[in-house]
């Protein structure tokens, strides 16, 4: 038999008191370190892509407003003409003034089609970019819409889609 005594000298099981969660093991200190510079990081390269690609939306916003002065004036006279414009000042912008100034004709066209990975402007378009500056007014007046609207996209095609020299 048990003896009262006895029992009255038994405690309950003590618990240790949990593990603090602060300060943190030296492994957690090296873990948010590395997070935080990998974070900052992609924000650099973030912030770095998006100033890099200023002149693109800026010409893309510009192409819109272009094509939608086009479409309420219903006349290429005013509109085609600054498209072959747009294409120069976004390529200086994104390759420089010696490489691109000088260029003209086909061999613009070339550089144009050497900065995208597939051909972005077919003959006739070709055709069309080339003459948008010096056509005259019964020339683009005799213009199809489907053209000038295929033109548009194609400038668009090119204005979102080249590539950066890679040296940048």
């Amino acid at each position: 038999m048990v003896r009262q005594e006895t029992l009255r000298d038994l405690h309950d099981i003590v618990a240790p008191p949990p593990p603090p969660w602060w300060p943190p093991a030296p492994g957690w200190y090296a873990l948010g370190i590395m997070v935080l510079l990998v974070s900052l990081w992609v924000v650099l390269i973030w912030v770095l892509r998006r100033r890099r690609n200023h002149y693109r939306r800026e010409a893309l916003a510009e192409l819109d407003r272009i094509q939608l002065a086009w479409t309420k004036e219903d006349s290429p006279l005013t509109s085609l003409p600054r498209l072959p414009v747009l294409i120069k000042r976004a390529a200086l912008a994104a390759y420089g003034r010696e490489a691109v100034a000088s260029l003209s004709g086909e061999e613009w066209l070339e550089f144009l089609d050497g900065t995208m990975t597939r051909p972005w402007l077919g003959p006739d378009r070709r055709t069309l970019l080339l003459r948008c500056d010096y056509a005259s007014e019964s020339e683009q007046g005799n213009l199809d819409p489907d053209s000038i609207r295929e033109l548009f996209d194609a400038v668009r095609s090119w204005l979102a889609g080249h590539r950066l020299p890679t040296g940048e």
